[in-house]
């Protein structure tokens, strides 16, 4: 089991599911998302489906970028 801690994805979720895929996340991991998830990249509405729907390991924590929505 490990524990990650990833900020500032800025709307880039095709390298945020890439890294993902490179650290090997599983169920039994933990991550955490220390916010600014959206704004600046192209995908920012697909970083927020997936924010929806993520698995319960995962903890969201609010960044600046977010205050704005």
């Amino acid at each position: 089991m490990s524990t990650y801690v990833i900020s500032d994805i800025h709307g880039c979720c095709n390298e945020f599911l890439s890294m993902l895929e490179k650290i090997r996340f599983s169920e039994s991991d933990n991550l955490i998302l220390a916010g600014d998830y959206i704004d600046r990249g192209k995908q920012s509405y697909e970083m927020l489906k997936w924010l929806e729907q993520c698995p319960p390991n995962v903890l969201l924590l609010r960044g600046n970028h977010e205050e704005e929505i």
